[in-house]
């Protein structure tokens, strides 16, 4: 994965431990022993730039024909992951001419790349290979029962019914609440989980050269219940005036 191209990401350290173990699990889903898959991690601690980015690209190099989606808050999010990883395939892959929108590019063996936004659907299009990003904004959304639903209809109704006989999902995001979707699909069965928290039980930063235990107390003392749920990935609701920790992740 690291030998797609990380000149496109200047001073990131592809060896931080949490990395490391982002693409061990990776691997697991290249090699198809994993095709169900959410990854939950602290903002800024390089989910894209390892996952979101540079994977899709990683993948269709491995195979020209493989049918990539990846989804996100809004269409125009989605399409600026869309044009940082066609940048990177376009000195890897041999490109088609004829299609090469922000939104939608292909390979010259008819594999191809669709970046999709909140509500919008991927008609007429198999997926092999599902990357979900962050589909939620922001927590005033999260904690919008409405917004939620929205974010569950886009999945059950647009996303999962694109999905080929053996393709492979990816939920990538920082958590919001309990009800989420990273948390309707676990408590569905069937997923693997990888959780990282921003600081451990010891006391320790995630990765102190991105963000040091200093910043992350000063975060935590900004916002403590945020601070669980971003940072920790342990949701909260808000329920009757009163915050109350529905699970422990």
């Amino acid at each position: 994965l690291e030998s797609v191209s990380p000149r496109h990401f200047p001073g990131f350290d592809w060896h931080y431990p949490h990395i490391t173990k982002v693409r061990e699990t990776l691997a697991r889903v290249t090699s198809g022993q994993c095709k169900r898959l959410i990854l939950s991690l602290p903002p800024q601690h390089g989910k894209s730039s390892i996952l979101t980015v540079p994977y899709p690209v990683y993948r269709l190099c491995r195979d020209p024909r493989l049918r990539v989606a990846v989804g996100a808050y809004n269409q125009t999010h989605a399409n600026r992951f869309s044009r940082k990883s066609r940048r990177i395939a376009a000195e890897c892959l041999e490109l088609s001419k004829e299609r090469k929108a922000a939104n939608e590019w292909e390979t010259a063996a008819g594999g191809y790349y669709v970046a999709v936004g909140l509500g919008a659907g991927i008609t007429g299009l198999p997926v092999d290979l599902l990357i979900v990003d962050d589909p939620v904004k922001s927590a005033a959304e999260a904690m919008s029962a409405t917004e939620r639903e929205n974010v569950w209809e886009w999945w059950t109704d647009s996303l999962f019914t694109r999905l080929s006989k053996d393709a492979a999902v990816i939920l990538v995001m920082t958590r919001w609440h309990s009800e989420d979707l990273a948390g309707r699909l676990r408590k569905q069965g069937g997923w693997e989980e990888v959780v990282f928290r921003a600081i451990d039980d010891d006391g320790n930063a995630l990765c102190p050269a991105l963000h040091p235990i200093e910043q992350l107390r000063e975060a935590q003392g900004h916002s403590p219940i945020s601070f669980e749920a971003l940072y920790q990935q342990r949701p909260l609701d808000l329920q009757g005036g009163f915050f109350r920790n529905l699970e422990k992740v």
